[in-house]
This record gives structure tokens, sequence and C-alpha cells, in this order.
């Protein structure tokens, strides 16, 4: 095993948290700009490179994982105006490319190649909804632009049918809820105090505003809709517009499981006297979570777990008259599906016959991955990965995907059971997870890898600290490691690592991507790079073969 180098400690720094000394000798790397930072990530990752080096399947995982990457990916077709777009990527393009058709059978033509948004390929679009909007008539399209996948976004506009951009520009965004206004003259965005230039932490300074833009002028002539400053713990603010174009509903978010909500109404116009107008229907972001679904005038349908920890419906009527609003709770049916088809005929239901032969082989020389997140009220299910079918029928392995306590599997309760402090209950289902499949034969600790991203990756460093013996392998994605720093560090800066078990002599790999942002705005090539690294990775420190079609 490669064993790294001394590494700079300085035992003078130690901070009290409640009367308890935390010793963090490695305080200095905190300072990303500084020589000595740039030295340690250098040579780690030459000690990375080394390792991964001496694998000799590295050719053959690079292949299958493209020749899978390699297949069309299109969305459902969004109409605007007399349009109607689509985002497609014909397999191993970099990012995404917007197509425009006049009817669904119609010609498809090239309307915005992300691909050509910059020369080196840093600029990219995600196919996330609040990062884009069209006008009502379909004229103009709003767009958030983010470099190198950082958190700071630019908004674009392009005219739909010239296909060139517009000259305005707006900046100091990161979330940005585009939203345009029901007449096509402006869009709404939510901004942060900082700018696009700056590196902010999450201290609880930056807090979101919903702005007003008009277009064709000044980002300083921007009309300021909402803002909460008395809310210092407010990080997002989602907005929408009613399908009916009479109401703003905005949502202050302080948690992923509460959230408040606030509504303007549209009728008189919009300028500067609309903030003063703003309804708070529910005012207190930490007493449920609500989600606007509908509107018929001026009742409002939400979903809504107040109450209700798996959900219910509730209606909200308004009377938007100064100072006489009034609440009309009716439905408390509980939620058992989100789908509420509308026109019934139109719904296919279809079910998929399984007949293929299982012959997959289980036992403790079995390679496994488990995969968990657990935090945020997100519900985590199974999605089609490149990668993890690789692992899968390259490796002869099995894939696991842990659902625990802190995610929005069963609603509020158990979200609740593994936030703040009842975390470590997330920690202890996860870990019941790796003990359930290695007594039942599906694998063995030798053969385990675990793996999380973001809130996963904190998941995953805590349980590879608290029982080493359980794995054999953990792979870290952008982790929030340090929870007792969290609100004083830039978010996200060491991209990846891809680590061994700390408490043996297993090799501890880092992997960082400075030109990366926290998992999102990734080209395809790198993309398919960092899959390969992670199983080269499995390969070389669990000494897995990489079984080609070949080769079975």
């Amino acid at each position: 095993y490669i064993v790294i180098n001394d590494v700079k400690r300085d035992e003078n720094v130690v901070d009290d948290f409640f009367g308890t000394k935390v010793s963090d000798p490695y305080r200095w790397l905190e300072d990303l700009d500084s020589n000595e930072t740039n030295y340690f990530v250098e040579q780690q990752l030459e000690l990375t490179k080394t390792f991964l080096d001496k694998n000799t399947q590295k050719e053959g995982i690079k292949k299958r994982l493209t020749e899978l990457w390699n297949y069309p990916k299109i969305t459902a077709p969004i109409k605007a105006g007399n349009r109607y777009f689509t985002f497609e990527n014909s397999g191993l393009q970099p990012f995404y490319v917007i197509y425009v058709q006049d009817t669904l059978d119609g010609e498809r033509r090239v309307f915005l190649d992300v691909n050509k948004l910059s020369d080196d390929g840093s600029l990219s679009l995600e196919p996330y909804k609040n990062l884009y909007d069209f006008s009502k008539d379909g004229e103009v399209f709003a767009y958030a632009v983010q470099k190198n996948g950082e958190d700071w976004k630019t908004i674009r506009f392009r005219n739909v049918s010239t296909g060139l951009d517009l000259p305005d520009k707006l900046e100091n965004t990161k979330f940005p809820y585009l939203q345009w206004s029901p007449d096509n003259k402006g869009i709404f965005y939510t901004r942060l105090p900082g700018n696009n230039n700056s590196n902010p932490n999450i201290s609880g300074t930056h807090i979101p505003m919903v702005y007003y833009h008009v277009l064709g002028t000044a980002q300083t002539e921007d009309i300021l809709i909402a803002q909460f400053p008395q809310h210092k713990k407010y990080y997002l603010i989602q907005s929408k517009v009613t399908d009916d174009g009479n109401y703003l509903v905005i949502s202050p978010i302080e948690t992923f499981n509460e959230n408040a909500v606030h509504i303007f109404s549209l009728k008189d116009g919009i300028d500067k006297t609309l903030q003063s107008k703003i309804v708070p229907v529910f005012p207190n972001a930490t007493d449920a979570a609500y989600k606007y679904i509908g509107n018929i005038d001026s009742t409002f349908l939400f979903q809504t777990n107040k109450d209700a920890s798996n959900f219910k419906f509730m209606t909200v009527t308004i009377d938007f008259s100064p100072r006489n609003q009034s609440e009309d709770l009716q439905s408390q049916a509980t939620l058992i599906s989100t789908f509420l088809p509308e026109h019934p005929k139109n719904v296919i239901n279809s079910a998929d016959i399984v007949d293929g032969k299982n012959t997959t082989v289980v036992n403790e020389n079995t390679p496994a991955l488990l995969w968990g997140y657990g935090g945020f009220a997100v519900s985590s299910l199974p999605s089609f990965s490149a990668k993890n079918l690789a692992f899968v029928d390259n490796f002869n392995g099995v894939y696991a995907l842990a659902n625990i306590r802190g995610g929005g599997e069963y609603g509020k309760k158990w979200y609740d059971e593994g936030a703040k402090l009842n975390k470590q209950n997330s920690f202890d289902d996860f870990q019941a997870a790796a003990e359930y499949l290695i007594k039942n034969n599906y694998t063995s600790s030798a053969k385990l890898t675990i793996e999380g991203e973001s809130n996963g990756g904190l998941l995953v460093g805590a349980c590879v600290n608290q029982h080493p013996e359980l794995y054999g392998a953990a792979i870290v994605g952008v982790g929030v490691m340090d929870m007792l720093r969290i609100n004083k560090t830039p978010v996200a800066e060491l991209q990846r690592t891809i680590g061994g078990n700390p408490r043996q002599t297993n090799p501890l790999l880092l992997y960082v991507e400075k030109d990366a942002g926290h998992s999102s705005g990734k080209p395809v090539s790198k993309q398919i790079h960092e899959a390969a690294i992670i199983l080269e990775f499995l390969a070389e420190n669990l000494a897995l073969e990489f079984k080609t079609s070949e080769d079975k």
C-alpha cells in the first residue's frame, strides 16, 4: 500500500465548542488560494494517479463506460406560445442541445446549442426547470448559465425568432427560479446580495431576495419584490406565477421539510408598490411544508404535511383586499399519490414482464455497492446509472440503495428522525443496511463499497469512521465533512474524494477537480472520466476483475 507523506500539522489550532476542545491541525487547508494548499492538492493528485496507474484494466473500463453512456437522451416537449422545445443529447455530446419545432411532428431546428456557449466548454445550462423559462408568448427564452459547475449563475435572454441573445444580463444569482410575468415584459428571479466574483460562505449573510427585471433595462433598475431580512436562515426563495397569470406565489425555505408561503396579486400590474401588497398565507417557515399545486380564481390548492406526516391536500381561499384575508381549510384526505390525471382517458397503464433468467451469483466473494443519501427530506429512488450498470455487469456485482431516515420516503416523521440531533439515526440505518447485505450473504465486508455524494458524502464519511470494519472501500463525492465549521467554509471546494479505510493501512486517496462545481454542470466526458476513476479504484483496491463480453 502507498504510504502518504507527512503532511503539515498545526497542533496549536484548537476550537472550544461548548466546553469541548476540538483540535483542527489542518485548518491551513481552508486557504484555498495558498501555495501550501495548492501543493498539497498536487501531491494528493499525484498519489492518486500513481495508485490508479497500477490498474491494468483502465482502457477496458473507460471503453465500457463510453459504450453505456452513448444513448440518446431527450426531455418531454415544453410548449411555449405556438412552439415546442426539447432538450436533447445524441449520446456523448458534452451538454444538451435545445431544439424547437412548430408542431409536435414538425421539423426540428436547433434553437440553442449549449455546447457552443463557450469555446472551452466551461459554460453550461442544466435542464432543471428553475434555471430557465420561456415567456408566455414563447418569444423570449431566459436561461441561467454556470461556469465550471460553480453555484453562481448569469441569467441571459435569447430571442426565439432570431436565435440571438439580447443585451440583458443578470448577475448575483444561484437558484434563480425564473418566472415570466404574464405580459411577457419581464421576469421574476431570486438573487443574493453577493456577486459572481465573490467567494461567499453559507454563514447566513447571503439572504435571498425576489426581484423583477424588465427587459431592456439595467439590472440596477430591477424592482425588489420580496425580502425577509429578519429571517437570516432562509437560503432560497421559490417563485411561481400561477397558470392564470393573476398571482405570484413565493415560498421562502429554511429547511427542505418546511417553508413559508406568500402571495402577490398581479392584477393591478407590477411596480414598486407590489412589495407592500404581500399576503402572508403561511408566514411561519418552520411550521410545515406547503407546496402550491394550482388555483381557481382566489382559491389555492396546496400539498402539505401540516398535521399529516404523509401529506394531505388543503385549499385556502384568499380575499386580497388589504387586511381582509381569510383561510378556508377543506380537504383532510391523506395523499397517497402525487399524480393527479386530469384526463383519465389519455392515461395508458402498462407493465413490463421481466422474463430473463436471474443468473446472478451472490456470496461472500460478490462485490457490492451500497449507495445512500438520507438528508433534506429527499426521497432516494432507483435511476439509471451507466457507472452502476458497469459495476453490476462487468464486476458481476450487486447494487443496493438504502432508504434511510433523514430522507423524505416516509414523510415528515421519517425526516425528523434523521435530522439535527437525530442525525446518528441516518448513520445507524445505513450501517444496518450494510450489515444486512453481509448477514444475508450478498457480499462480505472485504467486498462491500459504500458511496454517497454531498449529504451522502457526510453519511459515508461518518460511517467509515464509526465502523471501518464493515467496508472494503468507500467513495465520498463532494462531501460535507466538517459539520463544526460548515458555516465558515465555502461549500464544496474539494470536489471529489475517493478513499479507502481511514483506520486501516488501505490507501486514502484524494481526487480534486478545481474546475468543477457541486456535481452539476459537468460535460459528459468529465462524467465518464470520474466514473472510470471510481471503477479503477474499486478494481485495484478490492482486487476485482473487470470482465468484458469476451471474458464471459
